[in-house]
C-alpha cells in the first residue's frame, strides 16, 4: 500500500494510476483484515465491541483527514505524497505489536505463543513469565489448500461462511448505494464530506448501546429494520427546504444504520469463525464485500430507469433478505470463539 501510494504520485498516465490504485486497495484491505483479526484474538469478549469501534473510528477520522488535505492541497501528486506519509506512520507500529498467540497455538507453535503473551504483558506494564504456564489448546496445523478442503469436510463451517459472505455483499452494496444525502447538507463540497465523516463515526458508536441492549444478532436485525424503514420513507415526495427533501433525510438515516450493520458484520464474522480459519474466511467475505461495493454505485442507475418508489422497494426487499440470512446464523454475543472447525461443529 505504501509503495503503490508513493508510485501513484509519479504516475504519467491515467491507466498506470488505475493499476496502482487497484494494488493499493488490495494491500489496504489485506492489512485491514489482519488488523481486525489481531484485535479479536487479543481482546477479551467483554471489550471486543468497544475495541472494534475504536478501530473503525479510523475510517471516519481518515475520511476527515483526506477531506482536509483535499481542501488545502490542490496538486494531486502532493496529495499522494502526503497520504503515503500518513500510511508510513500507520505502518511503523505493526513492527512492534506481537503476533496473536491464538494464531500460534492453532499452528501448534507453543513456544512462540508463550513468547507473544510475554511480550504483550510487558507492553501493558504487567510483565509475566509463561515458562511454567500450561496452555491448553487444540492444534490445527495445515496449509491453505487443506483450509479450503475443510469447508467441505466441516459443512457447518462452509454453510456459515457462505451465509456471512452474502451478508457482507448485501450490506456493502446497500451502504455504497444509499449515501446520497450528505452532499445536500451543505453547498460546499468539502463540508458535505466532513458531515459524511462525522455521520460515519456516529454510525460506529451507535453499535455500543445497541449491542449492550440487544446483543449482536438482534442488534444487526434492528439496524436492518431501521434501514428498510428508511427506504420506505424515502419514497415520499416532500421538500423540507428548497434543496433538502424527505428522501435526503431518509438517506442519512439509512446510510448510518446500514453502516452500523456492516461494521457489526465484521465483528460478527470474526467471533463466529474458528481461529484456524479466520483469515481465510475474512478474505472470502471481504471479497464478496468488495463485489457489493463495486455494484453499489451502479445500482443507483436504477433511479434513472425506474420510478424511485420501485427502486426503493427493491432496496427494501434486499434488506429483508439480508435480515433473513442473519436469522440462520448463531448469535456469538458473550460466547467464546471456536479455535478449530471441529469445535465449531460442537457449538449449538
Amino acid at each position: 500500500t505504501l509503495i503503490t501510494t508513493i508510485a501513484a504520485g509519479f504516475s504519467q498516465n491515467y491507466y498506470l494510476m488505475v493499476v496502482l490504485r487497484f494494488l493499493c486497495g488490495v494491500g489496504k484491505n489485506a492489512c485491514w483484515m489482519g488488523i481486525y483479526c489481531w484485535i479479536l484474538e487479543f481482546t477479551p469478549a467483554r471489550m471486543r465491541t468497544f475495541m472494534t469501534i475504536l478501530a473503525y473510528t479510523s475510517h471516519g477520522t481518515g475520511f476527515l483527514l483526506v477531506d482536509m488535505i483535499g481542501y488545502y492541497v490542490k496538486d494531486w501528486r502532493h496529495i499522494f505524497f502526503i497520504i503515503s506519509t500518513v500510511t508510513f506512520l500507520g505502518t511503523v507500529p505493526m513492527f512492534f505489536v506481537p503476533e496473536s498467540p491464538r494464531f500460534f497455538l492453532s499452528k501448534n507453535k507453543l513456544s512462540k505463543a508463550k513468547a507473544s503473551l510475554e511480550r504483550f504483558s510487558r507492553y501493558i506494564g504487567s510483565p509475566k513469565s509463561m515458562a511454567e504456564v500450561n496452555l491448553v489448546f487444540t492444534p490445527h496445523k495445515q496449509n491453505w489448500l487443506k483450509q479450503i478442503k475443510d469447508f467441505y469436510v466441516y459443512p457447518k463451517l462452509g454453510i456459515q461462511t457462505m451465509l456471512l459472505a452474502l451478508v457482507w455483499m448485501l450490506t456493502c452494496a446497500l451502504s455504497y448505494t444509499f449515501n446520497f444525502g450528505w452532499s445536500k447538507i451543505s453547498k460546499d463540497f468539502y463540508m458535505g464530506y466532513a458531515f459524511a465523516a462525522v455521520g460515519t463515526i456516529l454510525s460506529y458508536y451507535l453499535i455500543i448501546p445497541v449491542n449492550i441492549l440487544l446483543g449482536k444478532k438482534r442488534g444487526m436485525l434492528c439496524f436492518l429494520v431501521i434501514s428498510g424503514f428508511s427506504y420506505c420513507i424515502a419514497m415520499i415526495d416532500y421538500n423540507i427546504s428548497l434543496d433538502f427533501t424527505i428522501e435526503h433525510l431518509a438517506s442519512l438515516l439509512g446510510f448510518m444504520t446500514i453502516t452500523s450493520t456492516y461494521a457489526m458484520t465484521n465483528q460478527y464474522t470474526g467471533e463466529l469463525t474458528p481461529t484456524s480459519h479466520r483469515g481465510m474466511v475474512f478474505c472470502i467475505c471481504g471479497s464478496f464485500g468488495r463485489i457489493g461495493s463495486f455494484l453499489g454505485p451502479y445500482i443507483q442507475l436504477l433511479f434513472t430507469i425506474l420510478d424511485k418508489r420501485i427502486t426503493f422497494g427493491i432496496f427494501t426487499v434486499v434488506t429483508i433478505i439480508c435480515g433473513i440470512i442473519i436469522t440462520f446464523t448463531r448469535d456469538p454475543t458473550g460466547k467464546d470463539m471456536p479455535e478449530t472447525p471441529a469445535e465449531l461443529g460442537k457449538v449449538k
